[in-house]
């Protein structure tokens, strides 16, 4: 069964965060400090991460739900790798939750004073199926994007 990604579905979250551009693009790219901050929901834990920062190197992180013990695993690979303003890669889910595979995922770093160690984050997430799984995505992230900023605070 395949499922065709609407770009139409797409999602918008900023983040104002204590931590410089390239900080925060090494919080996305170094495994240990992703596997801090990359909590989507409570008890939903990172249980492995892995991670080549290259464009076109593959991310796989392995996510725990600590009272069930089912494991939930998300893949893809690097797109763009623009330190440290731009990181683009793929997103797909490896038993598909909500049919979501081959999405687009953007995080911008914009860091309008370089001596000040303040950076706004823009993430958009494109190419959602349905409505469902977008929103799904909108709390994972928002979740995901609060413990980014209390990982900096």
């Amino acid at each position: 069964m395949s499922t065709t990604s609407n770009q139409e579905l797409s999602l918008k979250l900023t983040r104002s965060i204590n931590a410089s551009a390239d900080e925060l693009f090494d919080a996305w790219l170094n495994a240990d400090t992703l596997a801090h901050w990359f909590k989507p929901e409570p008890g939903l834990v990172c249980d492995d991460c892995q991670i080549n920062p290259t464009e076109m190197g593959i991310f796989r992180i392995i996510l725990l739900n600590e009272e069930t013990h089912d494991h939930y695993i998300v893949m893809g690979h690097f797109i763009e790798l623009d330190e440290p303003n731009t990181l683009s890669f793929t997103w797909s889910w490896e038993l598909p939750q909500n049919g979501v595979r081959d999405t687009i995922c953007t995080a911008i770093f914009d860091n309008p004073t370089p001596d000040v160690n303040h950076t706004e984050l823009t993430f958009i997430h494109s190419g959602f199926p349905d409505q469902e799984s977008l929103e799904d995505h909108v709390a994972g992230w928002n979740a995901c994007l609060d413990e980014l900023v209390k990982h900096f605070a």
